[in-house]
């Protein structure tokens, strides 16, 4: 941790900025905080100098001046620290007030800062950036989706121009997965088809479980289910050579079960429900709740509707009580007792919960 004195000026204004964040619950308008991490953005303008600065030192001085480059070399990356943080922190600004204009071309701003990075930490405030327009809750989900698609494109279009092919391929990956979320199912298996033609000849074992897993939803989606089945089969072997985060085994898991319930078998594909749901049910809890009452259905429909509440009263699916899960229980008590207008009336009363 650096001292007092060492602290770079530019932590300070970060610090002041959170301040004026802070002020915001008592009701203050944005602009002034909005306008503090725009500052540190703005800071130095171009990092180029520093970084020449830093190779001169390096290169031709081996003792004090040596340290001195060192020095320069952590004011670089406690600037270039401080600069991601105020992106994260503005992103979540345009976010919760609305601003979806400044926040469809906050990436096109920072791409000077993005000459000085890393590629890899250029990639990695892209696709983050991206991620968080999901979360703008004054927009409905299609626009919030048409925006993260636009931010797409926009990014792979400047990943073509600076020949970014690591980046252009994430990007076209979460493009497809959006473009599966828009129903844009053809558009989404044309980039796939291409994505996996070029992944395959790196053997970039990560991306292409994410692709095959898009891939498998795409087939299921056009009903194509022995395609499906084949896509999800490739991204689990891969899978089991590599690590994969937890979410992202959810949804294979998660997959395998919609794949077995396509078949009708229930008792399999509860299992696999059960896998993803203890992991999504403290990663996500819009998806945690859909894996239940996926999970919920199987147990239904494998002939087990009277375990539905004690199910439910579990420890993990307590949090998830409410009309969801009333839905759940009153599909389960109609099979139980074996009444179609039981079983009509309540996907008439909870028809949008029962899905």
């Amino acid at each position: 941790m650096a001292d007092a004195e060492q602290l770079h000026p530019l932590q300070t204004q970060f610090e002041e900025a959170e301040d004026e964040v802070a002020a915001l619950a008592a009701g203050a308008a944005p602009d002034a905080a909005i306008r503090a991490f725009q500052s540190i953005l703005a800071y130095g303008g171009n990092l180029f100098f520093f970084l020449a600065i830093k190779f001169f030192f390096s290169f031709f001085f081996l003792t004090s001046a040596g340290l001195h480059a060192a020095k320069e070399d952590a004011a670089l990356e406690q600037v270039q620290r401080v600069k991601e943080h105020a992106v994260y922190k503005l992103a979540q600004l345009y976010i919760q007030f609305g601003r979806e204009k400044e926040l469809a071309t906050l990436l096109q701003s920072l791409r000077p800062f993005f000459a000085t990075l890393a590629r890899a930490k250029t990639g990695k405030i892209v696709r983050t950036v991206i991620d968080m327009v999901a979360k703008v809750q004054v927009l409905d989900a299609p626009k919030a989706l048409q925006l993260q698609a636009d931010l797409c494109l926009d990014s792979i279009e400047w990943c073509k121009q600076e020949k970014h092919t690591f980046l252009r391929q994430r990007v076209e990956a979460r493009l497809a997965s959006i473009y599966f979320q828009q129903d844009k199912f053809q558009p989404a298996l044309d980039l796939i088809t291409e994505l996996l033609r070029e992944i395959k000849k790196l053997d970039d074992k990560q991306l292409l479980v994410e692709i095959h897993l898009v891939e498998s939803k795409l087939h299921h989606a056009l009903r194509n289910v022995p395609k499906a089945k084949a896509a999800l089969t490739a991204a689990r072997s891969i899978s089991n050579t590599i690590y994969v985060v937890p979410r992202t085994q959810a949804q294979i898991d998660q997959m395998s079960g919609i794949l077995h319930a396509e078949e009708r078998d229930y008792k399999t594909a509860y299992s696999y429900f059960f896998e993803a749901f203890e992991a999504l049910a403290t990663l996500d809890e819009v998806e945690g709740l859909k894996c239940l009452k996926y999970m919920l259905l199987a147990k239904v429909a494998s002939g087990g509707a009277s375990e539905v509440n004690l199910i439910i009263n579990s420890k993990q699916a307590m949090k998830f009580i409410g009309i969801d899960l009333e839905a759940m229980q009153a599909v389960a008590k109609a099979h139980e007792q074996r009444s179609l207008e039981q079983f009509e009336a309540a996907t008439t009363k909870y028809a949008p919960r029962t899905l």
